[in-house]
């Protein structure tokens, strides 16, 4: 009789005694209940269809169902699981590895953390130095270039960065983006890279990629990689390195994302508009199609985290942003009104944030502390934390009015933008507002043009 196993391309979670499985070969993720769960893990080792049910009558009660029906339910889920493709039979060969495309499957997956309550991804920065000096960085330049380590909290070590990848997979957590800082200019972070994808965690990386050599280019392709994020700020290596200030910055960030996508990679410049470079959206676009990488664009430009607001000057002129509107209408898309009843936003939800010295955050831009996983277990913090408590209460309804007057609906709405930018984070940050505005005209006045030509 055949036997059946578990496919071998899953990262599989255990939530509230719900099995949450991602499987990495097809894109797809699946939930099962605790019943489900329970023929799900007898299936780690082979079985028949007949050694299965005696294996799962010593643990699941059947005493209320008559047995020839169980068998029959028992059978059909077995169907099930390999219609899903989560299980095979033992004979065949398990399903290769495929390319990790993460917008496939990432809204359901963050449907699932919601309902059960988990943090589905988590954001880790395991450091905030770093070796180029990006003019418009939110993280001040004293914390990336400190001339003396006491002024400063010492970053996690890899044994506690270690340890938290362990407490983030217990409670449910199956999306990891590393960030900085630069993260390559760590010590062992390909080590703790391997290590996190060993433990099924499914990884995006942050990076300027300057560091990256083809050594390490081919050892990140055999993680379970989802997508490395490259800054770059414009298709000109001059615009780019003035951003930078680094030298030669742009021509190792290019070749960085050549290497990684020739090695089936899916790498994505990110774009943070500001006056220097807002005039060459288009071209950097095109300049992204050519190497076979997506193209992020980021808005608006924040307040460094130790509240220095000199950021702000880098911001584009509303003139710029007008025209910016007219080249890229889709970034600048005003979203439907949010329900009334709905979140802020799902940081603290369904996803949490981790600072180079353990502070707990509800997402990387949200610098509302909730406790320290140095000092505190992460399940206590998640759970009882009082400030992760009232945020979770926060609906939309309870957004109050921007400087500029309420409005139904904001363009990137970020509560994370409005306490740096406001204090509070229920009050829009002002540039939020006064971009949701100039946008509201400028698509206005686009349609009116468009009426006018037909």
């Amino acid at each position: 009789m055949s036997q059946f196993i578990q496919e071998s391309e899953l990262s599989v979670r255990v939530i509230e005694g719900e099995a949450v499985i991602v499987n990495r070969a097809m894109n797809a993720v699946h939930r099962l209940n605790a019943v489900g769960a329970e023929v799900f893990f007898a299936l780690q080792q082979p079985h028949t269809r007949s050694s299965l049910f005696e294996a799962l009558s010593e643990s699941v009660d059947f005493s209320d169902v008559d047995a020839d029906e169980a068998r029959a339910d028992v059978d059909a889920f077995v169907d099930d699981l390999l219609d899903r493709r989560l299980i095979r039979p033992a004979a065949q060969d398990p399903l290769p590895p495929a390319p990790i495309r993460l917008k496939l499957w990432k809204r359901d997956l963050n449907a699932i953390g919601a309902a059960l309550g988990a943090p589905i991804a988590a954001h880790i920065e395991v450091s905030t130095r770093c070796h180029l000096d990006c003019v418009h960085c939110y993280i001040p330049g004293a914390e990336r270039r400190p001339k003396r380590d006491a002024e400063r909290k010492p970053d996690m070590t890899n044994d506690e960065l270690r340890a938290l990848l362990d407490q983030l997979e217990a409670l449910g957590c199956f999306v990891i983006t590393f960030t900085g800082g630069e993260i390559f200019i760590r010590p062992g972070m390909m080590e703790l890279l391997e290590y996190a994808s060993g433990r099924g965690f499914i990884l995006e990386l942050f990076t300027s990629g300057t560091p990256l050599t083809p050594d390490k280019a081919a050892r990140l392709a055999n993680l379970n990689l989802a997508r490395v994020q490259i800054s770059l700020y414009s298709h000109d290596h001059t615009t780019h390195d003035d951003v930078t200030q680094v030298r030669g910055s742009w021509m190792r960030s290019v070749a960085a994302a050549k290497e990684l996508v020739a090695r089936g990679i899916f790498v994505e410049f990110a774009c943070t508009l500001m006056r220097s470079n807002i005039a060459d959206v288009v071209e950097l676009r095109q300049f992204a199609d050519s190497l076979g990488v997506a193209l992020k664009y980021g808005d608006p430009i924040s307040s460094r985290t130790d509240g220095n607001a000199d950021t702000h000057d880098l911001r584009p002129t509303p003139e710029q942003r007008a025209e910016a509107v007219r080249k890229i209408p889709d970034f600048f898309s005003i979203p439907e009104p949010k329900d009334p009843d709905e979140p802020l936003c799902p940081a603290g939800h369904n996803m949490c944030a981790i600072a180079a010295n353990g502070d707990l955050l509800p997402c990387n831009l949200f610098h509302l502390p909730l406790g320290n996983v140095r000092e505190q277990p992460l399940a206590e913090l998640w759970a009882n934390s009082p400030a992760l408590q009232r945020l979770r209460r926060a609906r939309m309804r309870d957004v109050k009015p921007s400087p500029l007057g309420a409005l139904p609906r904001y363009i990137d709405f970020c509560p994370g933008l409005n306490l740096l930018e406001e204090g509070d984070y229920l009050v829009p940050a002002k540039v939020v507002a006064e971009t949701t505005l100039m946008v509201e005209r400028e698509l206005s006045a686009m349609a009116s043009e468009a009426g006018r030509t037909t």
